[in-house]
């Protein structure tokens, strides 16, 4: 069952952000129960109970995939039947977050065997209220300040909720509520590591650590997840060490949304039941006032990234079907450096592991050699069937420029010398030549190239944004014939004037 289809939100009624990826929002279990038991709704159920047995239980099961929570509901309370479908489908995937409403109930769930039998994922919101170094009315007042003029002035999507923030900074009830708020998610996250809830879902299959961003940006008031990414609140890093330091759960997914690089300086844990990773690794720090967005962690994840324990983390589950990694795609950085990759495929892939299983494969962001990736690829030509490349930059000394963020920077003094290193770079044909060899090498169901295709760590390549660029490009490495890379779509993907800086 597709763990988008539905959900049981389990959420504290404030303003919760927006889980992406998921199409329908199921009631708690706490309103469930009650509409059930008491009946308060008046639902129209003559089609639902009339004659239910002469369709198949697949075919209402495929129905109530579709369908929103209301309708679960009327499904529950037609027939017996009906109900234990209902329940299948209602509590499949459950949501929860930091807040001791949501927590209390996910124990609640945990503890009944007629629902927790059913649970096969979970979604955990990490999403805190707290905003690090917000502890005084003077320091709320500063951060959501300055925030709010700086979105007013720099980004016009967000300029309505600047207004909001400058207005919520003068509010003392406002500051109250969100200590309130504070408070009660410290409780929450306390009364959970206490807890083993996880371990007594016995059919758990999945379990996503989510710290997504809130696209509600006309919100009217303070969102969860203002101020995450705090050195206190490094995106899923506590909800990481915990499942590492759990006995082992078999569960076979794993998708990490957001993990702070700090979370590789120690990898333990038995995670040997996997077959499907999805990790996203990013450097991404406190958003303080007067400076929103620091990039400087770029400097520390480049040394913690690459020194060998995300390689043992990876290689520590022998029976992968699906691997996904993303290193740090902050396209939203000032800075030419903060945009370029935390590690290269040799740091992170070795040169010799394979995964006999491996079916898909994505990489994102990452330095490489043609020859690096080539080898990861065709170590895995048996049984690979899906590729997924994107932001993927070739360099002759990747390693040493990913492991050590002060390596001499040999960047162009003027624009001429720029355009000189491009045109010498692209005589070497090196993208043109890798896409053939992969194309001659695997026999790909389905592959995906898009982003950056780079060239040299400073900057010139191919963007495949371009709506026609990035399918043609695909179907080559699937099919073969003429390559549609050539000098005349080279790009340049920093402009000069940033290494003036």
């Amino acid at each position: 069952m597709d763990e988008t289809s539905c959900q049981t939100t389990i959420g504290d009624g404030c303003a919760d952000k927006k889980i992406l990826n998921l199409v329908a929002r199921r009631k708690s279990v706490g309103e469930e129960a009650c509409c059930a038991a008491t009946l308060s709704k008046s639902y129209d159920t003559t089609i639902l109970a009339s004659n239910v047995r002469h369709l198949p239980t697949e075919l209402h099961r495929h129905i109530l995939q579709y369908v929103d929570s209301d309708t679960v509901m009327q499904y529950r309370i037609a027939s017996k039947y009906l109900c234990a479908i209902g329940t299948e489908e209602l509590f499949s995937t459950v949501t929860f977050n930091y807040s001791t409403w949501s927590v209390e109930r996910l124990i609640e769930m945990s503890k009944s065997p007629d629902i927790r039998r059913h649970v096969k994922t979970i979604i955990w919101d990490t999403n805190h209220w707290m905003i690090p170094h917000v502890r005084t009315f003077c320091e709320w007042d500063l951060y959501l300040f300055y925030k709010g003029l700086h979105y007013r002035a720099e980004n016009c999507g967000l300029y309505t909720y600047g207004n909001v923030l400058i207005k919520l900074a003068q509010s003392q009830d406002e500051f109250k509520a969100y200590l309130d708020k504070v408070r009660d998610e410290k409780a929450a996250e306390k009364l959970f590591f206490t807890s083993d809830a996880l371990r007594r879902f016995q059919n758990l299959q999945t379990i996503h650590i989510s710290d997504g961003e809130d696209l509600e940006l006309d919100a009217l008031s303070l969102r969860r997840g203002e101020g995450r990414n705090g050195w206190n609140n490094c995106c899923g890093l506590v909800a990481f060490e915990f499942l590492q330091k759990m006995p082992p759960l078999p569960i076979k997914t794993l998708r990490l949304e957001k993990l702070s690089h700090f979370a590789l300086q120690h990898v333990q844990g038995d995670f040997s039941s996997l077959t499907s990773l999805d990790l996203n690794i990013t450097a991404r720090k406190d958003r303080k006032h007067r400076q929103w967005w620091d990039v400087t962690g770029w400097w520390t994840a480049a040394r913690i990234v690459p020194n060998g324990n995300l390689k043992k983390f990876i290689t520590g589950m022998p029976h992968l079907y699906s691997l996904r990694i993303s290193l740090h795609d902050s396209s939203r950085s000032d800075c030419w450096r903060g945009r370029m990759p935390l590690a290269s495929i040799d740091a992170v892939f070795g040169s010799e592991y394979t995964w006999p299983k491996l079916r898909h494969l994505s990489l994102c962001h990452f330095f490489a050699t043609p020859d690096s990736l080539l080898s990861l690829l065709s170590r895995h030509r048996a049984t690979l069937k899906e590729v997924g490349l994107r932001n993927i930059f070739f360099d002759d000394d990747c390693t040493q420029s990913a492991a050590n963020p002060h390596w001499p920077f040999d960047y162009p003094l003027s624009a001429y010398e720029y355009q000189t290193m491009i045109e010498q770079r692209l005589q070497l044909g090196e993208w043109p030549s890798f896409l053939q060899k992969v194309a001659e090498t695997l026999h790909l169901e389905q592959a995906m190239i898009s982003g950056r295709l780079g060239t040299h760590r400073f900057g010139f390549g191919w963007h495949l944004n371009d709506r026609d660029l990035a399918p043609a490009v695909s179907e080559y490495v699937m099919s073969g014939g003429h390559c549609p890379l050539n000098n005349d779509s080279v790009r340049l993907l920093h402009d000069w004037d940033e290494f003036r800086h």
